[in-house]
């Protein structure tokens, strides 16, 4: 993100959203370098990370050796591909906490049936298209509850914002 003192915002409202304890599972997909991934992780169990492109992968490992984080790891694929059949949540511990951060088009059809069966208590997410967010949000509050939506304006004076939605399991 282009604005690091609203970044810094953002992961901190992500942060507050996730309500972390210590016990969580936390499952942050379309991770990127990780950046919100290993800040969650001091307030988390675990992290799981997944990104699509294998150098984000390296970075995001490589930040987690540099800032000494142990209980992160993260996997290089395409979501709708390491979630088909629930695969990676069951390659891990249940997700208490699931963190989406998609490309502008949203999540991928394939991704929001293994979502809603994951059953995770929290979901975080952080949209840069309203549009997508919205569809992607039609399709998870049959079993999700929106509890808050908060805006971050990383590129003023434009139509381009950030959503972040918070949703808990009804």
């Amino acid at each position: 993100q282009p604005n690091h003192a609203l970044v810094e915002k953002a992961y901190a409202a992500i942060r507050a959203a996730a309500c972390l304890t210590g016990q969580e599972a936390v499952y942050d997909l379309y991770c990127g370098i990780g950046l919100i991934s290993l800040s969650l992780a001091d307030g988390a169990r675990t992290v799981c990370g997944v990104e699509s492109e294998p150098e984000n992968i390296d970075f995001a490992e490589r930040n987690a050796s540099l800032n000494g984080i142990s209980n992160a790891q993260f996997y290089c694929g395409r979501v709708e591909d390491l979630i088909k059949g629930r695969a990676l949540f069951r390659g891990g511990p249940a997700p208490d906490v699931i963190v989406l951060d998609p490309p502008r088009v949203g999540l991928h059809t394939e991704v929001l049936g293994p979502l809603l069966e994951a059953r995770a208590p929290r979901m975080v997410y952080l949209s840069c298209n309203p549009a997508s967010l919205a569809r992607d949000l039609k399709a998870l509050t049959p079993a999700y509850r929106i509890e808050s939506f908060k805006m971050f304006d990383f590129f003023p004076h434009t139509e381009h914002a950030e959503v972040l939605a918070v949703l808990t399991r009804s």
